[in-house]
């Protein structure tokens, strides 16, 4: 028996993705789907939906019925875990997009050529140099006295300067900017803490005038080869 190329979860998550393509269905059917998948699971999570064959992803629930939470509630499921962050992940994902292209706008006054990748929210400079812009929430803490500390998933990406936008307390707004190379990175998770800064090599800017000046800077020196 030849073992498989592709993760067999991998492959099954792409193999609904390509279905969901050419699926239409009712708001009913959708929930019906959710229903049968919480009576047999027992519960429901982002990985169980996304795992399930048949049953639409997560993003489409959320669209379809405004929050994950609400589609939860349309079917009787309570969830234990906070939905917020799923439910706002398209909404963090325009407010990348609009960064990027504010300091893409910030740039090309200074005579860079840019190119904009809105899909992962980053920027290729004068053909080589890479920006990338990731979101990261602000972690519960698990005691009062603990570090505060937050979390990026981090995509696969080529290396280049990673812009980091930590959210404040509850995660809705934006509480600053982290600037750092991305070959200070490795797992699918980047954790930050304010004591961990330097060992990533990275500076905190406080609002993104600041943010942009940074950049600007450390690209015109990369550019003289200063």
């Amino acid at each position: 028996m030849i073992d498989p190329v592709v993760d067999r979860s991998l492959f099954a998550r792409a193999q609904k993705i390509m279905a969901e393509r050419y699926l239409s269905l009712t708001d009913d059917q959708m929930l019906l789907r959710l229903r049968v998948l919480c009576h047999r699971k027992g519960k429901l999570s982002f990985r169980i939906i996304g795992d399930a064959p048949g049953v639409p992803s997560v993003m489409s629930y959320a669209k379809r019925f405004g929050s994950l939470r609400k589609a939860y509630a349309l079917v009787g499921y309570d969830s234990p875990r906070d939905c917020d962050w799923i439910d706002t992940r398209q909404l963090w994902s325009e407010v990348l997009t609009r960064h990027a292209n504010q300091v893409a706008e910030a740039l090309r006054s200074e005579g860079f050529e840019l190119q904009i990748d809105d899909e992962r929210a980053g920027l290729t400079v004068n053909g080589t140099r890479r920006v990338w812009f990731l979101i990261a929430r602000q972690l519960t803490k698990l005691k009062p006295n603990h570090a505060t500390q937050w979390r990026a998933y981090r995509k696969q990406m080529p290396s280049g300067l990673l812009v980091v936008v930590r959210l404040n307390h509850g995660n809705k707004e934006i509480q600053d900017y982290i600037v750092l190379p991305t070959s200070r990175m490795a797992g699918p998770y980047l954790r930050l803490s304010d004591a961990s800064l330097p060992r990533h090599r990275a500076i905190r800017v406080e609002n993104l005038e600041d943010l942009i000046r940074d950049i600007i800077a450390r690209l015109t020196r990369r550019k003289s080869g200063r």
